[in-house]
């Protein structure tokens, strides 16, 4: 495959993730960790003591937006709302590398 045509490819590829919404609902009593392993966790792997690199400054906030509204590359979860979203934005941040 010719270097453009891969490019061009790869491009379309992640510009699905940003039109996509993922339509997951959080059971009644399910954990921030239930939660993540039900909708995250098929593209948010744990590599050994950690799953994200996150920035010192991201803060709840951040990530309860992206959860929500999604971006290029991964898809929005509206369902995951209130004290759900909290808490998993809570645990995303306990699964950042270590410093």
């Amino acid at each position: 495959m010719k270097p453009l045509h891969l490019l061009m490819t790869v491009a379309l590829i992640g510009l699905a993730g940003c039109s996509r919404t993922n339509d997951y609902t959080p059971p009644a009593g399910a954990t921030s960790e239930d939660i993540f392993k039900a909708a995250c966790v098929s593209c948010h792997e744990s590599k050994g003591d950690y799953t994200f690199e996150l920035k010192a400054e991201t803060d709840k906030n951040a990530i309860a937006m992206k959860v929500t509204k999604g971006s290029l590359f991964m898809p929005s979860f509206p369902n995951i709302q209130g004290q759900a979203l909290d808490d998993l934005a809570a645990y995303v941040q306990t699964q950042n590398k270590p410093q």
